[in-house]
């Protein structure tokens, strides 16, 4: 008896000194793909989720439209995994409540190609990104919609960088980043309080390049500069 006690006790340091292989990211595409051909497919999705901290009124959201609508639409859909993008931010400001993910993420599910939602590990397993609220007291003037509209104009289009700080509901400064990937423009739009301030360089030295800030109905900033000059700045005056 003593013998069989004390082999129990070397296989239990054994197997505590090499815990369990962490999922591999294969192994986490192909448990997706599975949950998307249960029978009871939105049981089998939840359980993709890292949903620790999420409130009850968050967790309906989830049950109702993420997963009872986006996700149970798809049948076995393509699954890949992306890195997330420079300038992701994972905080969300809707209303009086900040939404803030439950994981950290490392990147994109993409499903059929075009939807994409965060994952990230807990204990050496991958799950997709929950997200957590806390309410704020409101400011006294409510969100607008703010758009940030850059144009760099050129043949071939001018190159530029730059960012924009944002002020939301929350009293939190975003930045967002401005840079035109090539494309030539680029407009981004936010529901939030305000534009702060936003900074362009044309990297080209050549061409023109515009900024043109809206905040709500209003248009607070519209100017370009032509070369060689090669900055735009804004800032917003003091109300």
């Amino acid at each position: 008896m003593r013998a069989i006690t004390a082999a129990c006790l070397c296989t239990a340091l054994f197997f505590a000194a090499f815990p369990a292989q962490a999922e591999t990211s294969d192994g986490f595409i192909a448990r997706i793909g599975t949950a998307f051909k249960a029978s009871n497919k939105p049981a089998a999705l939840k359980t993709l989720f890292y949903l620790k901290g999420v409130d009850p009124e968050t967790m309906q959201m989830y049950d109702r439209r993420i997963i009872g609508r986006m996700l149970s639409k798809y049948d076995n859909p393509s699954v890949a995994l992306e890195p997330l993008p420079d300038d992701f931010n994972g905080v969300q400001i809707i209303g009086a409540f900040e939404y803030s993910p439950n994981l950290n993420p490392l990147g994109y599910v993409v499903l059929a190609g075009r939807t994409r939602v965060p994952y990230g590990q807990h204990k050496g397993r991958y799950f997709i990104v929950a997200m957590n609220r806390k309410a704020f007291t409101p400011p006294a003037t409510p969100d607008k919609m703010l758009q940030m509209m850059v144009i760099g104009m050129g043949s071939p289009p001018i190159r530029y960088r730059g960012h924009c700080d944002i002020m939301q509901g929350n009293g939190k400064i975003r930045r967002m980043e401005m840079e035109d990937a090539g494309r030539g423009n680029n407009t981004a739009i936010i529901t939030a309080q305000h534009v702060v301030a936003c900074d362009l360089v044309n990297i080209s030295a050549r061409g023109t390049l515009s900024l043109r800030v809206q905040e709500g109905k209003t248009v607070v900033f519209n100017e370009r500069v032509e070369a060689p000059a090669n900055s735009l700045t804004y800032r917003r005056k003091a109300r």
